[in-house]
């Protein structure tokens, strides 16, 4: 009878030792279930700011090309009349031309 109780109490112990394993790989599940919601929320909110900006430059971009459009016509009207005060403009600016005299 000893070694039934041995045998009952061994069975006991290690069905214990199961399902602490089993709640610890639920508990590790459910972590990992967890972070990828979480993740899951910071990958939409970045592809959200990703698509905003794309939108931004998709519309400037033909406006980048009015404005270099414009300085382009402001300099050769400066350089064809000689208007200082246009000059001082577009320098005040960052934008330098020179005019070839060579007509």
């Amino acid at each position: 009878m000893t070694d039934a109780l041995a045998a009952a109490a061994k069975e006991t112990r290690r069905a214990r030792f199961e399902h602490r394993v089993l709640w610890g790989l639920a508990a590790l599940a459910a972590a990992g279930l967890l972070g990828k919601f979480m993740l899951d929320v910071r990958v939409a909110g970045l592809e959200s700011t990703l698509a905003e900006k794309q939108q931004f430059v998709n519309q400037t971009l033909p406006i980048s090309r009015l404005n270099g459009q414009l300085v382009q016509t402001l300099a050769n009207v400066s350089a064809r009349t000689g208007d200082q005060a246009l000059s001082e403009l577009l320098a005040g600016q960052g934008i330098q031309f020179s005019v070839n005299r060579s007509q």
